[in-house]
């Protein structure tokens, strides 16, 4: 990916949220389409600008966040995407535009 200039930060979480998902665009593009195999991808992103997480994914990929208490020695999952499958009714919705 060619990054064409530099971005003033921080940015909007809408501009990030398009930047993600065109990243994500253009590598599907990138990709080649003509291996003669069926199949699919998967990736996931969990970006840091500042003090502020992004998470994004592809198909069946799933990212999530921990935290880890030394004290305690206890790991607590704070934060994991969901599986967008096609009965979800969002999803569902997505798909179908």
């Amino acid at each position: 990916l060619e990054t064409t200039r530099a971005l003033a930060l921080p940015l909007p979480d809408d501009i990030i949220s398009r930047l993600l998902n065109a990243t994500f665009l253009e590598m599907d593009e990138e990709l080649p389409h003509n291996l003669g195999q069926r199949g699919g991808s998967t990736a996931s992103v969990i970006l840091r600008l500042g003090r502020k997480l992004y998470f994004a994914n592809a198909g069946d990929s799933l990212s999530f966040l921990a935290s880890y208490d030394r004290k305690s020695a206890q790991t607590t999952i704070v934060h994991k995407n969901r599986f967008d499958k096609p009965y979800l009714p969002d999803e569902k919705e997505r798909v179908e535009r």
